[in-house]
């Protein structure tokens, strides 16, 4: 993850702790390996785990099926009835296995894309939020993230 997805999961960080503040929720960033940076029960400042994105190593690598392994583990913990994830990618994994195999591990997997050249990568995107019973929404900035982000939470 290294420029503009960085500053795409900084916004939805924050758009995610704003509308999640009373509700439990875990986030979890991701290259080659992914990293929980805010588990489901813990608490933490929306400033700290901003923070923790922000320094996240710049990396050519993804890695989503690790983070859906570990956002899956994290969905465990919750004591919410009804579970969901949103999956913030440009669709492109060159680590890991193809994370499709995972999606129907999911409650809700809802998927925001992000911009690519890469067509393949959208396709990817939309075959893990069908696979994963979840919404798609696709975005052509990334200053429409807490925008995307905001429309799947008022779904859910």
């Amino acid at each position: 993850m290294h420029g503009e997805k960085i500053v795409a999961a900084a916004l939805a960080t924050a758009t995610i702790a704003y509308h999640m503040r009373n509700i439990e929720y875990s986030i979890i960033v991701f290259n080659t390996r992914a990293t929980v940076i805010k588990k489901m029960n813990e608490r933490k400042s929306t400033t700290v785990v901003i923070e923790k994105i922000l320094e996240t190593e710049a990396a050519g690598f993804t890695n989503i099926e690790d983070a859906m392994k570990k956002a899956l583990k994290e969905l465990k913990k919750s004591k919410i009835k009804e579970k969901w994830a949103i999956l913030l990618t440009d669709g492109l994994y060159n680590r890991g296995k193809d994370p499709r195999k995972l999606a129907s591990r999911f409650p809700k997997l809802h998927v925001i894309a992000l911009p690519t050249k890469q067509p393949i990568g959208i396709k990817i995107c939309k075959q893990i939020a069908k696979l994963g019973h979840g919404k798609f929404a696709q975005i052509k900035r990334v200053q429409e993230t807490p925008k995307a982000l905001i429309k799947i939470l008022k779904r859910i």
